[in-house]
């Protein structure tokens, strides 16, 4: 069983190598303008990175139904978009749009922790951001390779005025609705766990 789930991954990684290829540009591009944009910010503003961490650390600051809807909103307003843009020719921008935003928002939070806190910021993006991203990023690559690629099937099917079939819609929702119960995973951590592990670093990460 897990040789053939080993086999079809593979496979499937070869057949799309080069699509992945570009999503991980854009999602690196994001990363590392991310990460600068915190190098780059006038001192008073870096010094105000501080106050704002100094919040997330604080797990009684906001409410837990606060921190589970904005964890859905930010995840399922990434899969909605991408999943929507596949039926259109927008799939390609949109997608890889939301690649590089995730991929800023990443790089700058990783850049604001390791600014702030150091070595001890390191370990807490490790233990916060690094982990949910095993799930996350390999989601979210995969959402947008799917919408590229019905997206341009669309494009294609419609030049040669012919209609998409009905089995390959439902084939692509059914890809993007998998991700949607997978990222649940994720929202779950980033409401529960995340905030209390960093709850008990605070006295840590400020020393």
């Amino acid at each position: 069983m897990t040789g053939r789930l080993s086999g079809r991954l593979a496979a499937h990684l070869k057949e799309n190598f080069g699509l992945y290829l570009l999503i991980l540009f854009f999602f690196l591009i994001g990363l590392v303008s991310g990460m600068v944009t915190v190098k780059i910010l006038p001192d008073g503003q870096r010094d105000g990175l501080q106050s704002i961490l100094g919040v997330v650390t604080d797990n009684t600051a906001r409410p837990l139904s606060e921190t589970l809807q904005r964890s859905l909103f930010t995840h399922y307003q990434a899969l909605i978009l991408i999943t929507l843009s596949g039926f259109t020719v927008l799939g390609p921008p949109v997608a890889l749009a939301i690649v590089g935003v995730r991929g800023f928002s990443q790089g700058f939070t990783l850049a604001s922790m390791c600014y702030v806190w150091g070595f001890k910021g390191a370990l807490a993006a490790f233990l916060t951001l690094f982990i949910p991203s095993l799930i996350l990023l390999p989601v979210l690559w995969f959402l947008a390779l799917k919408s590229i690629q019905m997206s341009t099937e669309a494009l294609r099917l419609k030049i040669m005025h012919l209609h998409m079939p009905l089995d390959r819609k439902k084939s692509y929702l059914s890809s993007c609705c998998a991700g949607g119960v997978i990222l649940l995973g994720v929202v779950l951590f980033e409401a529960f766990l995340a905030p209390w592990i960093l709850s008990g670093l605070s006295g840590w990460l400020v020393s």
